[in-house]
């Protein structure tokens, strides 16, 4: 059916770029053609053109760079250059709407919509958010998973005596569920939980499990459809008798454009949520191994940041970390102290990486795996401080450069695949 196609297109293509591109492209040319002659036509487009590059360029620039309205995503020279050849066609488009013939005016509206298309594909691709169209809707009707269903956890198994004969799927499920604040009073948009066939049978295994968190802006879903962490659990659970870590990806921020900055402040108590209302209802409902060697904490950017944060401050909760492009501390901008803690400098310092280090640091039995971006220099920078002080204070930390990426869902990607063998290791699990 032609409707399913079009929403599974793959927006990370180059061959989609190039089609979209190209479409735009031949549309510019026959505008131009079919005007020569018209000094005035013609004029009409370049400055169309030349309008629209700027205008689209400056917001890029503004929205990204200045506003900060994609949060902890500066955009790129090549992104600011997809909103420049973007704006470009649709000022083109512009300036020939008005043309006496209808058929000029058709194509012009047509320029517009590739135009625009082109620019948004672009960007997606240098971002590696958005995998498909369908993803793009589901921004606008999230969650889209089915409600988690309720565990007998008197009838699990350790893995030991589990039979891999009894699961009857061979890929792993995605199910939402609303993880309630219960002592934080933290409100939260409900998490997704990743089942491997291990943990789906009529006595399932109790599993290692794993806590992942996206960055900010962003969904507790972004790290499985834009990080396709479930397709890695899966791949690890065909070649292992049905048997991965249970995973969750809770909500630490309250709503997309939120950051409440996994700390306890007046933005909310989200360090408490986090610490003792998560991993408090994960071991009542799921069948998880109870001890700090079986379980890891990962996330990308804000999420990172927070890995740290959870991850230094309790060690007893896990003994693996993976921390993907995390900040030096957590920010809400150059009023975070004021907003956030009502001018109490130390409260805030209290809440960054490098002091819980000091407090509750040396550690015993932690490892850290930090990703970055190769060319994300000032995130680069951080990781290269927080790794180094991670290990002064006893932790096994290790630095991973993702090789010609920045800070983005590549990155996301790339160290959510790689760093699995790591994380499976660490938990007891075979390689």
């Amino acid at each position: 059916m032609l409707v399913p196609t079009i929403w599974n297109i793959p927006l990370l293509s180059g061959v989609t770029l190039g089609v979209i591109s190209g479409v735009a492209a031949a549309l510019v040319i026959i505008l131009v053609i079919s005007e020569r002659g018209n000094a005035c036509s013609i004029s009409r487009i370049a400055i169309g053109a030349g309008v629209g590059g700027l205008l689209l360029g400056i917001a890029a620039w503004l929205l990204g760079d200045v506003f900060h309205v994609f949060g902890d995503f500066s955009l790129s020279i090549p992104m600011i250059g997809w909103a420049i050849a973007g704006g470009a066609g649709v000022g083109s488009g512009i300036g020939t709407l008005t043309s006496k013939k209808k058929w000029r005016s058709c194509v012009a509206v047509l320029l517009i919509l590739t135009s625009a298309s082109a620019a948004g594909v672009g960007i997606n691709q240098a971002v590696g958010y958005f995998v498909t169209p369908k993803q793009v809707i589901g921004m606008f009707s999230r969650p889209q998973y089915p409600q988690l269903p309720s565990f007998d956890l008197a009838k699990t198994v350790s893995l030991k005596v589990w039979n891999s004969t009894a699961h009857t799927v061979t890929d792993g499920r995605l199910y939402q569920v609303h993880i309630p604040g219960t002592v934080s009073g933290f409100e939260t948009r409900p998490a997704i939980v990743y089942l491997p066939p291990a943990a789906l049978g009529a006595r399932p295994a109790r599993l290692p499990l794993v806590v992942v968190f996206s960055g900010q802006p962003g969904w507790p879903s972004d790290v499985f459809d834009s990080g396709h962490l479930a397709e890695v659990a899966d791949a690890y659970a065909r070649i292992h008798n049905g048997v991965a870590p249970i995973i969750v990806a809770p909500d630490q921020l309250g709503s997309a454009g939120a950051n409440p900055m996994c700390a306890d402040s007046s933005l909310g108590r989200n360090a408490t949520y986090l610490s003792h209302d998560v991993f408090s209802w994960i071991e009542g409902h799921l069948p998880v191994i109870h001890d700090a060697d079986h379980t890891a904490i990962m996330g990308f950017s804000q999420g990172g940041t927070c890995t740290l944060q959870l991850g230094f401050s309790h060690p007893e909760l896990a003994h693996t970390l993976v921390p993907i492009s995390p900040e030096l501390q957590p920010t809400i901008g150059s009023r975070t102290i004021a907003e956030a803690f009502g001018g109490n400098a130390a409260a805030y310092q209290a809440n960054t990486p490098l002091y819980m280090l000091r407090i509750h640091g040396p550690y015993r039995g932690v490892a850290a795996a930090f990703y970055v971006g190769e060319s994300d220099t000032k995130y680069r920078q951080w990781a290269a401080s927080l790794s180094s002080a991670a290990r002064h204070s006893g932790i096994e930390a290790s630095l991973h450069l993702v090789p010609h990426a920045g800070h983005n869902w590549h990155t996301a990607a790339y160290a959510l695949r790689t760093s699995f063998s790591f994380v499976v290791a660490r938990l007891g699990l075979p390689q």
